[in-house]
């Protein structure tokens, strides 16, 4: 979060973290190397070279992540418990609706 998005947000505020799904990592879930969220691979779509990734990360919350689809990329599963990463940088930040 840079120092001009700081200014824009004040703590305690409601924000909403954009993110492309292409910027997301997965990981695997007992890499304790990365911080991340915890989530569940409840669907995969192969879409030419993409594979498309929708994860529950809360029982009512759920973010698609997007791979490219080369043999160098894990390729996770259905039911595959994951850690969902992505640099700083990448996150967009909204004012909450409240």
């Amino acid at each position: 979060i840079t120092e001009s998005t700081k200014r824009d947000f004040k703590e305690g505020m409601s924000v909403i973290l954009a993110i492309r799904p292409e910027r997301i990592v997965l990981r695997s879930i007992t890499d304790n190397g990365f911080d991340g969220l915890n989530g569940l691979i409840e669907e995969v779509i192969y879409l030419g070279e993409t594979i498309t990734y929708l994860i529950q990360i809360t029982p009512t919350n759920k973010i698609t992540c997007r791979n490219q689809s080369d043999n160098q990329s894990k390729k996770w599963k259905v039911g595959d418990n994951v850690k969902i990463h992505w640099n700083p940088q990448d996150i967009i930040l909204y004012r909450g609706l409240d």
